[in-house]
């Protein structure tokens, strides 16, 4: 399932599901969803014996400390619903001001990251400065 808050990107992601033409395309949906809201299972693959979702790729997604909480609330729900396995939860995002805090926010609510790599990416056009991104793995430690 890929999801956006924003009906512009929403609209775009739909239309590149169809362009890739997947062979299972009718396991990749598109919704719209904003975090911490309720999660409708509509437009979810079906449940069977396995899990709900097995994974969530977040990108730029800890950046303040209300998106982070945000974002933590939808990760509960899945984890909830998903059972066993655990979920798998890989995040990339840009080393900023407020990232440090933001990850501290996560772990306070159980989502302990975990870095996998560091990159540095050339600057973008309207960018003076290279970006660092971080690779991270959150893994729910309910002994937090």
């Amino acid at each position: 399932m890929l999801t956006d808050r924003e009906p512009e990107l929403v609209t775009a992601l739909e239309a590149a599901v169809a362009r890739l033409s997947w062979s299972d395309s009718a396991a990749v949906s598109v919704a719209q969803y904003t975090w911490g809201d309720p999660i409708s299972w509509d437009h979810a693959p079906p449940r069977g014996a396995g899990s709900v979702v097995d994974l969530v790729l977040g990108a730029d997604c800890l950046y303040s400390h209300l998106t982070t909480s945000a974002f933590c609330d939808a990760l509960d729900m899945l984890a909830r619903a998903n059972g066993f396995p655990p979920l798998v939860v890989l995040v990339s995002c840009e080393e900023r001001q407020l990232t440090a805090e933001c990850l501290e926010v996560a772990a306070a609510r159980g989502w302990q990251s975990y870095l996998l790599e560091t990159v540095t990416m050339p600057p973008m056009p309207t960018e003076a400065s290279p970006a660092t991104v971080r690779l991270l793995q959150l893994r729910f430690d309910r002994h937090n």
